[in-house]
């Protein structure tokens, strides 16, 4: 008898991840996925994010999507109206996933006598290795994510949001900071990474592999620039690292 592809076992779902015991990592959150059927929405996401990251949004049909989750084209129908629908609810929520992940690890508590400058480098640290991680769904995002109201509307509140959580743990360190106004300076700094971090991304299929930074390198440049442009002093350096 032959078995209907829609019958398969199960794909995998994906790993879900863990903060870290050290405080000074900052790690993503995950929200578990409110769903009766989690398993084949999880399974439905997961396939999307591959395909996406590969192929652009574009290049992901509804068929494919279907297709690597090992569930049926009408399963998909059931959930989502239409490809861009699918985009809207994965981006709105990694969306409130990364406001719970700066909600739950940047709490003043978990913080308290750490200096500026370890704040600053955690904080573009976590950036950067998300970009790292999701390079390629981040590119479509980029590309896309303009053309829906809701989202944008939804990426605006967020971005106040995330500006309000690192001002208040960087003003709360005020005196480490000596830039004349430092209340706009660690909205520019916010600014200044993400914009970064965009431009890298959709800049990075026409850019020579050759002239490409490693993530490291941009890691360590955007820290010690905005360290520097905040005006705290840089940590000091052991005579082994000289």
């Amino acid at each position: 008898m032959t078995r209907d592809p829609k019958d398969a076992a199960p794909h995998k779902p994906p790993e879900r991840r863990t903060q870290p015991t050290d405080p000074n990592v900052i790690r993503w959150v995950n929200i578990p996925l409110q769903e009766r059927s989690r398993l084949k929405l999880d399974r439905m996401v997961s396939a999307f994010e591959k395909l996406v990251a590969v192929r652009g949004l574009d290049g992901a049909t509804v068929a494919d999507i279907a297709r690597e989750a090992g569930c049926s084209v009408g399963a998909f129908y059931t959930r989502f109206k239409d490809k861009g629908d699918l985009f809207r609810y994965v981006v709105l929520h990694h969306l409130e996933e990364g406001l719970q992940t700066l909600r739950t690890t940047l709490q003043a508590e978990n913080w308290r006598d750490v200096p500026a400058h370890t704040v600053v480098r955690s904080i573009v640290t976590f950036i950067v290795d998300l970009h790292r991680q999701h390079e390629g769904f981040l590119r479509a995002f980029y590309e896309e994510a303009h053309k829906d109201p809701i989202i944008m509307s939804r990426v605006s509140d967020a971005g106040v949001e995330v500006e309000g959580v690192l001002l208040t743990l960087l003003l709360e360190r005020h005196d480490e900071i000596t830039h004349p106004d430092p209340r706009t300076a660690v909205g520019f700094a916010v600014r200044l990474v993400m914009g970064t971090m965009q431009l890298r991304s959709l800049l990075s299929p026409h850019t020579p592999k050759e002239t490409h930074f490693a993530w490291r390198t941009w890691s360590e440049e955007l820290t010690t620039n905005l360290i520097a442009y905040l005006g705290i002093a840089p940590p000091k350096r052991d005579a082994s690292d000289i």
